[in-house]
């Protein structure tokens, strides 16, 4: 597996398989399925990681290199009904 982090405070993004072809560029984040435009080489990093959490969501994780641990900046947000 794969994350995409922000290099200010590790906040993983995004996770891709392996195999993924992911390109950081001055300008945006390239994968094969969209294009990333908030995020590029100056404010993001791709890290390798064995496992994600089983109920990982965009945010929700902090990734550090090693391990994961909670974004307690992380909001749930509330299906609409």
């Amino acid at each position: 597996m794969q994350t995409i982090v922000t290099t200010e405070d590790n906040v993983s993004k995004y996770v891709f398989e392996d195999g993924v072809n992911i390109n950081i560029t001055e300008d945006c984040i390239e994968t094969p399925f969209f294009k990333i435009l908030d995020l590029d080489s100056s404010n993001s990093a791709i890290v390798d990681c064995s496992t994600i959490p089983a109920d990982w969501y965009g945010c929700k994780y902090i990734y550090d290199g090693s391990s994961w641990s909670l974004n307690a900046d992380f909001e749930e947000q509330q299906p609409i009904e």
